[in-house]
């Protein structure tokens, strides 16, 4: 499906996430900026394929290495049809020789076991009520890396109120119905991956993984 420019302006209304990636806030352009620096730095030599999982409008091809494949997967049809008609225009989407972006539900996805080399799923567990559910099926369909990152509690929620950002709920984001401190996050992932990196993107937790 193509849409006009119109439309995508309009689908995109209904993504938080489209409005975090593309603020015009200096402070917020530094943080995004560093944190996909960091998560960059995180990515292991030699991989080919991705999954992308809960890939939103698709900001994290600009950022990739090249590859044999990349597959976006989101639940949010607005957000895949900004992603599949615009890419972004990513700098390296050449160098990926095959993107797909595809309506799946992160607790049942449509894919072979093992069938991917690395795995990210960002910025999506704080959502989610069954985040252990999610957490399995990613290890399912990954070959052999996991990148997971969650917003670092308690800056995360500090960081908000400072700035003014749901002052109604002290700066709890209203989607996120999870809050994990370092070493909470990093127990409940070690059930199902063995963690090898971690890095701290203020205010997000950004983690490596072995399946």
């Amino acid at each position: 499906m193509v849409l006009s420019n119109e439309a995508m302006k309009q689908s995109s209304t209904s993504s938080s996430n489209y409005k975090k990636y593309t603020s015009s806030n200096p402070l917020q352009k530094l943080l995004i900026t560093r944190y996909y620096k960091n998560l960059h730095k995180l990515i292991p030599q030699g991989i080919k394929t991705v999954l992308d999982v809960g890939c939103g409008e698709g900001f994290l091809l600009r950022y990739l290495p090249p590859l044999t494949q990349y597959v976006g997967v989101d639940y949010n049809e607005d957000s895949l049809y900004l992603a599949e008609n615009s890419k972004f225009q990513a700098p390296n989407s050449k160098q990926i020789q095959n993107i797909k972006f595809q309506k799946e539900n992160v607790y049942s996805l449509s894919l072979e076991n093992k069938q991917f080399d690395l795995v990210f799923c960002l910025e999506v567990l704080e959502h989610l009520k069954n985040y252990e559910k999610a957490l399995r099926e990613i290890k399912r369909v990954a070959k052999k890396w996991v990148i997971l990152s969650v917003p670092n509690e308690p800056w995360f929620q500090l960081s908000n109120f400072l700035r003014g950002k749901y002052l109604s709920s002290w700066g709890n984001h209203p989607e996120h119905i999870n809050k994990w401190s370092p070493t909470q996050f990093s127990t409940i992932v070690n059930k199902y991956f063995t963690i090898k990196k971690t890095k701290y993107s203020f205010p997000w937790q950004i983690l490596l993984c072995n399946v």
